[in-house]
């Protein structure tokens, strides 16, 4: 496989992995609007924070990809480009680490701002049921990731991803398989917590829930 097409599988994926991590901060972003400011985040808005989040990935995307001359070999592709300083290798995971540390303090202001107005407002139970358990899950999804980097860089920091016969340690394993967990998770999660997704879901195995409706009939004796 020609090594341009190797580096853009490889590059492609690591942009795709942080789309995947900052798509809780959107949502955060978009609840925390509506929420503080009694506005509807439009689409492109959106969109438009998930670019400018992405926008150090990116950059180190080109720079693997054009610019760099660092070949070295792996056990999954013969040959590929490396990026070229180590400042694009943090430059890569920073969107996953920003996002989340944004989600996270956000996700807390808006938990805070949920128990003001409940403890405000008379109808306190529909406040909680809407927004405290999505606000819970998007924490989640917002800590997880935080785990799982600073659990990596501990690893490459004490060089313990391998043991001293050069097989994966039980340490890289479990980091792994936590990895692995949090992504089947993180879905099925979001379809649980958030009404829209969990009534879809439902509808679409044939499983919605119908609602009963009950006519009341009073009649009236006459005497």
């Amino acid at each position: 496989m020609h090594i341009l097409l190797v580096d853009l599988i490889e590059q492609f994926y690591f942009v795709m992995y942080n789309i995947y991590y900052i798509t809780p901060f959107c949502i955060t972003y978009w609840r925390f609007i509506l929420i503080f400011f009694n506005r509807t985040v439009l689409l492109f808005e959106n969109i438009i924070i998930a670019i400018i989040t992405m926008i150090p990935s990116f950059v180190a995307f080109i720079n693997c990809v054009f610019f760099s001359n660092i070949i070295y070999s792996d056990r999954t592709f013969e040959y590929k480009h490396y990026y070229s300083d180590s400042i694009f290798e943090y430059m890569d995971i920073f969107p996953q680490v920003a996002s989340s540390f944004l989600a996270l303090i956000l996700n807390i202001m808006i938990l805070i701002k949920v128990n003001i107005s409940a403890k405000k407002s008379s109808d306190k139970s529909f406040n909680k049921k809407l927004e405290v358990p999505l606000t819970i899950n998007l924490l989640f999804h917002s800590i997880c990731p935080l785990i799982l980097l600073v659990w990596a860089n501990m690893m490459m920091f004490l060089r313990a991803t391998h043991n001293s016969e050069g097989e994966k340690s039980n340490l890289f394993l479990a980091y792994a398989h936590l990895g692995m967990t949090y992504r089947i998770l993180s879905p099925i999660t979001m379809i649980l917590f958030m009404e829209s997704y969990r009534s879809g879901f439902l509808r679409w195995i044939g499983c919605e829930k119908k609602k009963s409706f009950i006519k009341v009939v009073s009649s009236v004796i006459q005497r």
